[in-house]
C-alpha cells in the first residue's frame, strides 16, 4: 500500500480471482449477509453503478469506478475468509510498520540529496497525503502496544529487553512525528489531535486506573496546549509590526534613488512586502551575485523579483542595495532554490506551516490569491462544489460529471483553478454532488446496521476509522487507488464482525467448568 500502486493493482485483482477458484461461493455468500461493514462497501459501488448511467462523461466515471473497485473486491475476500490469528496479525502488521518506516527513510534521504525536491514529490511510490494516513496508522499501532505493555505491567517489572523495545517505539513515534512535519501535513495533524481526543474517550476508563497511562494522557494533552501555543505565538510573530515598518518612509535609499511603496498591506514577517523597494539597486546588485536574472524563473517555478523581495522583506531589511550586502552566498542560494522566506529554510518546523498558511491568507486577502496556496484553493474548490450542489440537491449530477461540473463553476467565476486537472479535496462534498441527498441518505442507512455494532469496535478500529473520517474533511481519500486500500484493507482486518479463523476456534467446554484463554482465543482477539 506504500511502495507500488502496480502491485497494489495486482494484488486485488489476483485476491478476487483466488477467491473465485477457491470455491465455497454459497457459504462465503451467507457470511457476507452478516457483515455490517461489507453492506456499506457494497451500498457505494452499487451507487457509483447505478449512478454512472445518469449521462455525461462515461469515460471519466468507468474509470472512476474502476479505482474504486478495491473498495468491492477487498472487503468482498477478508470478510469472507476465516479472520487471521493475533499473531498472525501482528505479523502483518509489522511488516506493515516497517515497510512504512523504510519509506519515510528513503524520502528524507530524497531531501537530503534534492535540495530543490517539493515536500510534495518526497514520497517517491505514493501521493505524500496518502502516505501520510499511514504513518497516523503506524503511530496509533505504536502507541496502542506501548499502552497495553504499561497495562499489564509496571516499568519496575519490565526485563531490559522489554525496556528497549519500549524505548524503540517511543523514538519510532517521535520520527514518524518529525517526517510529517517535514511532509508539511496539515491533514497529518488534525488526524493525529482526533485520535488523541478518540483514544481518551474510549479508554478513559481503562487508562484512569494505570498511573503511567494517566501520566501519558496529561502528557499528551499538555503536548496539545504547548502546540496552540506555539501557534498563537507564531502568528503573533508574524503580524506584529518591526521597527522598520514604525519608522517614517523615507523617499530616497541611501545611494539617492527612489522607493516605491504599493501600501497594499500585504505583511510577512512583521513587515510590508511591497514597501521600501527599490528596483534600479536590486537589479544592478542581484547581476552582481547570480547568474539568474530578476525576471528568470527559480528552481522551483516561481519569478526571481518577487522570490527576493519576500526574502528581504523578512529579514527586516530594505529592499536596496543595503538590504542585498545583508545576503550570504547561503541566501543568493536559497533565494535561487525559489525560496521565499528565511524560515522557509526549516525542514523540521512548526513555524514555518504556520508562515506558510498566514501568507497565503494574506494573499488572498488582499490580492485574491488562489493558485498554488493549499488551503485556498480547496477553500475556492469547496465553495464551486458548494454551487453545484445548490442546483441538484436531491438525486446529484451522477460519478461521471462531478469533476466536468465542479470546473464548469470555476470558469464561469474566473476562477484562478480554471482549466486545472484538480479534485475537491473533501470526499463528503463529492459524495453529495455525486449523489445527492436521496443516494447519501441510502449510504446512511447502509451505516446504520455497523453502528448498532459500536460495542465491539476494537480501539484499534475505531481510531482507524477516526483517521479516514478526519482526512475526508480535506481530501478525496475515496479517489485514489492507494487511499481505496489503506481503507479497505484496515477497516477488515479489525471489522467488528470478522469471521474468526480455524485456529481461533475452541472447544467446547464441559458444564460446570470455565474456559481459559489461551493465546489464540477469541476473547484475546476482542480485547486487542
Amino acid at each position: 500500500m506504500t511502495t507500488s500502486n502496480y502491485v497494489m493493482n495486482m494484488a486485488w485483482v489476483f485476491l478476487g480471482v483466488n477467491w473465485l477458484i477457491e470455491g465455497r461461493l454459497r457459504q462465503k455468500v451467507q457470511t457476507l449477509r452478516r457483515s455490517p461493514l461489507f453492506l456499506v462497501y457494497f451500498t457505494l459501488i452499487m451507487l457509483h453503478v447505478v449512478w454512472l448511467i445518469s449521462g455525461g462523461n462515461i469515460a471519466y466515471g468507468l474509470d472512476d469506478l474502476r479505482r474504486k473497485l478495491p473498495l468491492l473486491v477487498i472487503p468482498l475476500v477478508l470478510l469472507s475468509s476465516p479472520a487471521p490469528t493475533t499473531r498472525e496479525r501482528r505479523q502483518l502488521l509489522t511488516l506493515y510498520a516497517g515497510t512504512v518506516l523504510v519509506v519515510s527513510c528513503i524520502s528524507i534521504a530524497r531531501l537530503i540529496t534534492q535540495p530543490n525536491l517539493e515536500y510534495r514529490q518526497l514520497v517517491p511510490y505514493i501521493s505524500h497525503i496518502r502516505f501520510a494516513l499511514n504513518v497516523c496508522f503506524v503511530i496509533v499501532l505504536l502507541l496502542v502496544d506501548m499502552g497495553r505493555s504499561l497495562t499489564q505491567s509496571t516499568l519496575s517489572k519490565f526485563t531490559p529487553h522489554q525496556r528497549a523495545a519500549l524505548i524503540g517505539k517511543g523514538v519510532l513515534v517521535a520520527w514518524f512525528i518529525a517526517f510529517l512535519l517535514v511532509l508539511q501535513s496539515y491533514t497529518s495533524i488534525a488526524v493525529l489531535t482526533a485520535l488523541l481526543a478518540v483514544a481518551t474517550l474510549v479508554r478513559w476508563k481503562q487508562w484512569h486506573q494505570s498511573a503511567i497511562l494517566r501520566i501519558a494522557i496529561c502528557t499528551a494533552c499538555a503536548g496539545v496546549v504547548i502546540l496552540i501555543g506555539c501557534i498563537a505565538l507564531f502568528v503573533h510573530s508574524y503580524y506584529t509590526p518591526i521597527p522598520l515598518t514604525q519608522q517614517p518612509q523615507p523617499e530616497f535609499t541611501a545611494a539617492g534613488h527612489p522607493y516605491t511603496y504599493a501600501h497594499d498591506g500585504l505583511i510577512e514577517s512583521g513587515n510590508y512586502i511591497n514597501d521600501y523597494v527599490c528596483d534600479e539597486e536590486l537589479r544592478s546588485q542581484w547581476g552582481k551575485r547570480s547568474s539568474l536574472g530578476m525576471d528568470d524563473l527559480t528552481g522551483n517555478g516561481y519569478p526571481v523579483r518577487p522570490t527576493l523581495i519576500r526574502y528581504l522583506n523578512a529579514m527586516g531589511t530594505t529592499k536596496d542595495s543595503v538590504g542585498m550586502q545583508q545576503l550570504t552566498e547561503r541566501d543568493v542560494a536559497a533565494i535561487e532554490r525559489g525560496i521565499a522566506n528565511p524560515v522557509y529554510l526549516r525542514r523540521f518546523s512548526l513555524k514555518r506551516m504556520v508562515y506558510v498558511s498566514l501568507f497565503e491568507h494574506e494573499s488572498h486577502k488582499h490580492q485574491r490569491a488562489v493558485k498554488g496556496f493549499s488551503m485556498l484553493q480547496r477553500f475556492e474548490l469547496w465553495k464551486a462544489a458548494l454551487h453545484v450542489f445548490e442546483q441538484h440537491p436531491w438525486v446529484g449530477v451522477g460519478s461521471s460529471n462531478t469533476v466536468d461540473l465542479c470546473h464548469q463553476e470555476l470558469s464561469r467565476t474566473q476562477s484562478e483553478l480554471t482549466n486545472t486537472s484538480k479534485h475537491i479535496h473533501n470526499q463528503y462534498l463529492t459524495l453529495l454532488i455525486s449523489f445527492g441527498l436521496l443516494g447519501c441518505l441510502i449510504l446512511l442507512v447502509a451505516c446504520l446496521p455497523l453502528l448498532r455494532t459500536w460495542s465491539r469496535w476494537t480501539l484499534l478500529y475505531t481510531l482507524h476509522l477516526t483517521i479516514v473520517l478526519v482526512s475526508c474533511l480535506s481530501e478525496d481519500t475515496l479517489e485514489t487507488l492507494a487511499g481505496c486500500c489503506f481503507v479497505a484493507v484496515l477497516s477488515c482486518l479489525y471489522a467488528p464482525t470478522a469471521t474468526p479463523s480455524i485456529s481461533d476456534h475452541t472447544t467446547p467446554t464441559p458444564q460446570g467448568k470455565q474456559p481459559s484463554c489461551t493465546t489464540t482465543t477469541p476473547c484475546q482477539t476482542a480485547s486487542e
